[in-house]
């Protein structure tokens, strides 16, 4: 904590009595990450939130002459060219690491950053790979993964900092995972770097401190150093100290970042660290199972560093030495012993990326053997144990092992791997792969051959025999199953499908499901691959959410694949379906602050309307509770009451829905279809570019659909769009409907 407020009190010193104001720094529309920091020579400038937890959010480290200064987001340092604060903080920063100095000479890789390095007032010099000439720079600024494809130059950009060069470093981890989905103890280029001087990009998602970002005075925040807190820990369970239960939170959450991100075989000072925790861990840990009824609490520090460790062992040991978790057959579930170790060669479509199902699956802590034929081998294809990728890090307590789904590269031919809790197999297929296939490989399939999993249910939609699925396919002994439309793929406990007699029935519903949506967006209903749904029993944020796969609570399991609640006539019951499926069609340019969860509800509405007959000719009596007409009239008679601020708008998702139902209702779902179209098909010049612009537009484009002057409607709801909007619809007759008075 004293590290921190003297690094807080140095920062604010150095500004300016006329820049005395600025406590905020913002990163518009960013999600940032975390670091990891355990050095005892850091310092943290600014923490964020994770559940409420502090965590680093931008620190600084010496290392040789050097220093290395991290950012959990890349859009902390662009928002600079926005927001003088930004660039304010980001030049007092570096003259606190670099005194003396009258302007700062700072060296670029990536050109779109130049503006924002500018506005700190740096000459800011572009460099290219494969060797950046580095001489008479004072900063270096890389994006986290700027050195992936050429980590020769980790080398030469540490050996610089050495010698006195400070570089830069800004990204979230989880971005950079969720798209390269590699291992960021080792191939993570950034962290490479970092890692020496003591600090570390984590995993999962944080929030903002303040109103539009990140507060400057992180006064009372303790334990955010992992030094500190492993000390702390230490006298806790040595009774030399008590901890609140916040603290012992704090401190908690800060040591399984440092479990996470840290190697046991990294730099000296990683080494030590995990080795301190590690005796932690040995001395008063007990067995960690979490399941529904005992779940894993934050007030149980070392069962969880105990757990986090089991995970990150086994992700670094040898196949062979994997062991079955104690927790994974409380999920996903284990395999029965007398279940048949199959082999079996599966034919993959290359021209199709990421999961392909292939009907087997992992037993817990056994090996399995993939391989591939020889012209697919180095192509970046990957295999996949576990449908189950949501991580629960930085939950308060655990249902599950907090991190249970394996993915891995098949860097050769042949791959064995094996997973503490196993899981289906999947064949993940890179889209660079997937693009160069369909020009280069029409109609050829890639031979995969799987070795030492058992079967698990699978059907697929126009392949699979309903005869054959009945007899036998239902009850293979896997614990999960997978059932497979042309559009949608479902991911259920195998329970839910023991019964299941017509799964061509259920996926023709699926599929109508995510043509219908395609419809409302006007996309084309074929798509590159299939959505997925995956049940599970506990997810990282939500009921619900949207993703690559949508992801929802095991209590609606059986709800998915019983086909006469899915068609039946309460809207209500599939509301949560269709909303995340919406999420995964919204586009920014047609949803406006406000709207991020309205917009996809437009789907909740139409797929209801034509699904389950939920609208009841407009009134939607039978879907949402929040939309039947009282709770609409409720919600609009108190708004305008209210004065109709469009902040209580934009606070508010079913009322700002309403606004659209009053639209649906009088024109129909063809406007939107065809404003949708229009967008889809906008050259960038003509996409918005703000807040304003997008109400604008959207208020324009749906007004010249209908015919009307919607400009007095927006007026009346409160919503702000621009006077020159609103003049280029003044020739239409104004509509406004019965319920809403002109303002």
């Amino acid at each position: 904590m004293t590290r921190l407020l003297t690094a807080i009190f140095a920062l604010l010193v150095f500004l300016s009595p006329a820049d005395a104001q600025v406590r905020e720094i913002v990163a518009p529309g960013a999600i940032p990450g975390s670091l990891t920091v355990f050095s005892k020579k850091a310092t943290i400038y600014v923490t964020t939130q994770e559940s409420g937890i502090r965590v680093p959010l931008v620190a600084s480290a010496p290392l040789g002459k050097g220093a290395v200064l991290a950012l959990a987001h890349e859009g902390l340092v662009a928002a600079a060219a926005m927001h003088s604060e930004n660039a304010e903080f980001l030049q007092e920063t570096m003259r606190s690491l670099k005194p003396g100095v009258p302007r700062f000479r700072i060296a670029v890789l990536d050109s779109a950053m130049r503006p924002a390095l500018t506005a700190t007032g740096a000459t800011v010099i572009p460099v290219s790979l494969p060797r950046m000439e580095l001489s008479g720079v004072d900063f270096l600024y890389l994006d986290q993964a700027a050195l992936d494809s050429s980590m020769s130059a980790v080398g030469d950009v540490r050996k610089w900092v050495k010698s006195g060069g400070i570089v830069i470093l800004a990204g979230p981890l989880w971005g950079w995972r969720a798209v390269t989905g590699k291992n960021p103890l080792t191939q993570h280029s950034g962290n490479q770097i970092a890692r020496e001087a003591g600090i570390v990009f984590a995993d999962g998602m944080t929030d903002m401190t303040g109103k539009a970002g990140w507060l400057l005075d992180s006064a009372g925040t303790t334990y955010i150093y992992t030094p500190d807190a492993l000390n702390a820990l230490s006298d806790h369970a040595a009774g030399v100290k008590t901890l609140t239960r916040s603290e012992l939170t704090q401190a908690t959450v800060i040591l399984q970042h440092s479990l996470e991100s840290l190697s046991p075989s990294g730099s000296p000072l990683e080494r030590d660290t995990v080795k301190r925790i590690n005796a932690l861990c040995d001395r008063y840990a007990s067995d960690a199972i979490p399941t529904k009824a005992a779940p894993v609490t934050a007030a149980m520090p070392f069962a969880r560093l105990k757990l986090i460790r089991e995970i990150r062992d086994a992700q670094s040991v040898a196949p062979e030495k994997v062991k079955a978790s104690p927790a994974a057959a409380a999920f996903p579930g284990s395999v029965p012993a007398e279940a048949p170790r199959l082999t079996q060669t599966i034919t993959i479509n290359p021209r199709i990326p990421e999961w392909h199902g292939t009907g087997l699956y992992a037993p817990p802590g056994e090996v399995v053997t993939i391989t591939l034929p020889d012209e697919a081998s180095g192509k970046g294809i990957a295999v996949r144990i576990g449908s189950h990728t949501d991580t629960l890090w930085h939950l308060d307590k655990w249902l599950r092992a907090p991190e249970i789904s394996l993915r891995r590269e098949i860097s050769g031919k042949t791959l064995r791997l094996a997973s503490p809790f196993g899981g289906a197999i999947f064949i993940d297929i890179p889209a660079t792969l997937s693009d160069v296939a369909k020009a280069a490989m029409p109609g050829k399939g890639i031979l995969v051959k799987i070795a030492g999993a058992v079967a698990a249910p699978r059907f697929v939609r126009g392949v699979t025999g309903q005869d054959d699925w009945k007899k036998s396919i239902r009850n293979a002994l896997a614990p999960w199953a997978e059932l497979e439309g042309k559009r949608i793929i479902l991911s259920v406990p195998s329970y839910a499908v023991r019964e299941l007699d017509n799964p061509e029935a259920l996926m023709a519903y699926w599929d109508e499901v995510a043509d219908l949506c395609a419809d409302l967006y006007a996309i084309p209903r074929e798509r590159a691959r299939p959505e997925r749904y995956c049940v599970d029993i506990q997810i990282s944020a939500g009921y619900m959410h949207s993703g690559y796969p949508i992801m929802t609570y095991d209590d609606v399991a059986r709800t998915f694949t019983n086909l006469a609640v899915l068609r039946g006539p309460d809207g209500h019951e599939t509301w949560g379906f269709y909303h995340e499926l919406g999420h995964n069609h919204q586009q920014s340019d047609w949803t406006f602050d406000g709207t991020g969860e309205v917009t996809n509800n437009l789907f909740s509405l139409y797929g209801g309307e034509r699904l389950n007959n939920a609208d009841q000719g407009g009134d939607y009596l039978h879907s949402h509770p929040a939309v039947t007409p009282d709770e609409r009239r409720k919600r609009l008679s108190k708004y305008l009451a209210s004065g109709a601020k469009f902040s209580d708008w934009q606070g508010d998702p079913f009322l700002a829905l309403t606004m659209y139902i009053q639209l649906r209702r009088t024109f129909g779902w063809e406007p939107f279809q065809k404003v949708f179209a229009e967008y889809n098909a906008l050259p960038a010049a003509e996409r918005p570019k703000n807040e304003m612009e997008k109400r604008s537009q959207w208020m324009l484009r749906f007004s010249r659909a209908v015919g009307k002057n919607l400009g007095p409607f927006f007026d009346a709801w409160g919503v702000p769009v621009s006077e020159a909007a609103k003049k280029e619809v003044v020739s239409l007759p104004v509509w406004m409907p019965d319920d809403l008075p002109v303002r």
